[in-house]
């Protein structure tokens, strides 16, 4: 039995997210491996991993947030979503 997709109840737009991730997640692995060609990242990061975490942690860590009562602002949600995002890529801390 498919599991039914809270976000997206429409069973053909469901199909879609998974493909639409993909995608997402494959352009943040690009931007990655820019980021190591410019010296900005470190070579041993391997985009494809790390953009899928990436992708896949910050849908999650929003959906955590739409789900806290009460919710936090958007720049409080932000300045966090950044912080994980900058760890997973060994950049300095956001101060």
């Amino acid at each position: 039995m498919r599991r039914a997709n809270r976000a997206a109840p429409d069973p053909q737009i469901a199909e879609l997210v998974p493909l639409l991730i993909q995608r997402v997640s494959d352009a943040t692995a690009r931007n990655i491996r820019r980021g190591q060609q410019l010296g900005q990242l470190d070579a041993d990061i391997d985009p494809d991993s790390a953009g899928a975490y990436i992708i896949g942690g910050l849908r999650h860590a929003l959906a955590q947030q739409l789900r806290t009562v009460p919710r936090v602002s958007t720049d409080t949600a932000t300045a966090l979503l950044w912080r994980y995002v900058a760890a997973t890529l060994g950049l300095p801390a956001p101060k």
